[in-house]
């Protein structure tokens, strides 16, 4: 009678949910023969992340494979088993609002420049920019303050991604001239004008 190796199987109890480039885990995977697991990077996706002992750490966004190889024994055969790790960009919080000049009515969006803004990643301040996250303009907005969509967008685009807030806007009155159609030239007192004055806001 030949009495073979048993499989084993490979039990994952390390979490791989909700992780970003910045995250860390520490791998723990047990096989069903006790035999002692070693860890690695699929191969070909090395870029993507490493381990240190059983800690694994990641390089860029995206998809990594990571595998648990357990050693063969004189019962058990080896085994491997993989699993798909997704790793996304790290979200920065908008944590202070960049501010902005009231607008004259009938000014465009674009030409309303903001003005500071701070973003963090927990306690790490993430350096980008500030930008309207639309095209839309302000011409026909009657005064009033209105909320417009600001986007942040990282200068480490690589491991951070971008971050949405909104701005009030305040629209002004325009301010308007007056432009004179009579002529004021060689009068006399018995002369007559025809006053014509016109208002650059059409009132």
């Amino acid at each position: 009678v030949t009495v073979n190796k048993a499989q084993q199987t490979i039990s994952w109890q390390s979490s791989f949910e909700n992780l970003d480039v910045f995250s860390t885990v520490s791998l723990d995977a047990t096989a069903s023969g006790l035999t002692e697991v070693a860890y690695s990077i699929a191969e070909g996706e090395q870029g993507k992340a490493s381990i240190e002992g059983n800690v694994l750490s990641f390089n860029k966004a995206g998809t990594v494979h990571v595998v648990a190889t357990a050693a063969q024994s004189d019962i058990y055969e080896g085994v491997s088993d993989t699993v798909s790790v997704e790793v996304h960009l790290a979200q920065p919080m908008v944590s202070v609002l960049p501010t902005v000049e009231a607008v004259a009515y009938g000014t465009a969006l674009t030409n309303a420049m903001l003005q500071g803004g701070v973003a963090k990643y927990g306690e790490t301040t993430v350096e980008g920019s500030f930008a309207w996250a639309d095209e839309r303009i302000t011409e026909g907005l009657m005064p009033n303050t209105y909320s417009f969509n600001v986007r942040f967008t990282p200068a480490d685009a690589t491991h951070y991604s971008t971050a949405d807030s909104t701005v009030d806007v305040t629209v002004n009155k325009a301010q308007q001239t007056i432009s004179w159609q009579s002529s004021f030239e060689n009068l006399n007192v018995f002369s007559t004008v025809t006053l014509d004055a016109r208002a650059s806001g059409t009132t």
